[in-house]
């Protein structure tokens, strides 16, 4: 079953969050786990061409509750789209965590995450959860801002705004200027939970080189790497989806 929630973000914001939990919780600790999934930006709580409405039902199905949400200014929660930081987000997934550990009890928590929100995680999940599931992670800041936001010529670009419009969405002045100067590896360091990571190799908006951060960066006991060779961000594609299930179900049933 799922349900609509709203709670408030540190600005007075509302959140919108779709909250998942099982007919019947299969063991003890299961009642204390709740997976969150974080989206990716532009994005919103759906996932990448519904990837999270999927993966909910998979893991409703395994007797595990499931939480996703809509960043401030992305999707239904309250902001506006061109005020999104990456700071923004990282206070919006701490009032997530508030809200399930004082009002629901859980203390085990499951994080996935896709591109932005991979980072997200990273930065604000570590010492809380159990283990990880990254998707297309964007770990490249700086890469972002420049080939992506367009930083160089973003005044240019902005003609006078606070914002820049790519594809219909609004990307914030602050937002780039974060990017730019956002130092993201104190936090790399920090990652000792077992991961698992899908990527494709034509993945355009984060390039599977940034894996190497990854490997080299993270601490965590067990890494399992699966790139696909003509994926692009997103991996839409349903051969790609089928692949990525299974692998995500395995790991799941691994470390739960």
């Amino acid at each position: 079953m799922t349900c609509d929630i709203q709670i408030l973000a540190k600005d007075g914001e509302a959140l919108s969050m779709l909250y998942g939990y099982p007919t019947e919780s299969l063991t003890d600790e299961l009642e204390k786990t709740l997976v969150i999934m974080l989206h990716d930006f532009p994005g919103d709580k759906a996932g990448a061409d519904n990837l999270y409405v999927k993966l909910e039902s998979m893991f409703l199905g395994k007797g595990l509750h499931t939480l996703r949400f809509d960043f401030r200014g992305c999707g239904e929660s309250g902001g506006l789209e061109e005020n999104f930081t990456f700071k923004s987000a990282c206070e919006d997934v701490q009032s997530v965590l508030e809200w399930a550990k004082e009002k629901k009890g859980y203390d085990r928590f499951i994080l996935v995450a896709e591109g932005f929100g991979a980072s997200v995680g990273i930065a604000s999940m570590q010492e809380t959860i159990l283990f990880q599931i990254l998707m297309w992670p964007i770990l490249d800041f700086f890469q972002m801002a420049e080939n992506v936001f367009h930083a160089s010529g973003f005044e240019k670009k902005a003609g006078g705004k606070e914002f820049i419009t790519l594809e219909d969405h609004k990307i914030g002045r602050a937002l780039v200027e974060e990017l730019v100067e956002a130092d993201l590896e104190p936090f790399f360091e920090t990652v000792e939970v077992p991961t698992l990571i899908m990527h494709g190799v034509e993945d355009k908006i984060s390039p599977v080189e940034q894996l190497e951060i990854v490997r080299t960066r993270f601490q965590s006991p067990r890494i399992e790497i699966t790139t696909f060779h003509d994926g692009e961000h997103g991996l839409a594609k349903p051969a790609h989806r089928k692949v990525m299930f299974y692998h995500v179900m395995q790991f799941i049933e691994k470390y739960t």
